[in-house]
């Protein structure tokens, strides 16, 4: 698994499922990635997730980022982020943390959000 997309109706995509523009678009909870610095890296209360291999596969934006990143030329792929209750959110965490799927997380980057 290198990646897997987390929605807020319990179900899950990964590259093991398609591509990242085969994924749904909407309803996105979080983003998980394989790093080889810090083992996972977790891209959740973003607006809208966007997938480059430019910068490394997928990162979160909120909407000024959006329209930066829209505006560039070229292919896009965009998936939309969806809010939710607090509980609902706290079940998603726990369910991405509790994946065994994925790998360790062994630190965490400074600009990363503690989940």
């Amino acid at each position: 698994m290198r990646w897997k997309i987390y929605y807020i109706d319990n179900t899950k995509f990964s590259n093991e499922d398609g591509t990242p523009q085969d994924a749904p678009g909407g309803g996105v909870g979080a983003v998980v990635q394989e790093d080889s610095h810090v083992g996972v890296v977790v891209h959740h209360q973003n607006d809208f997730y966007v997938f480059d291999e430019q910068y490394g596969g997928w990162y979160g934006l909120d909407y000024f980022g959006f329209s930066q990143y829209v505006a560039k030329p070229g292919h896009k792929i965009i998936k939309m982020g969806e809010s939710m209750t607090t509980e609902g959110y706290r079940r998603l965490i726990a369910s991405l943390q509790d994946d065994p799927g994925l790998p360790s997380k062994s630190a965490r980057y400074p600009w990363e959000v503690p989940s």
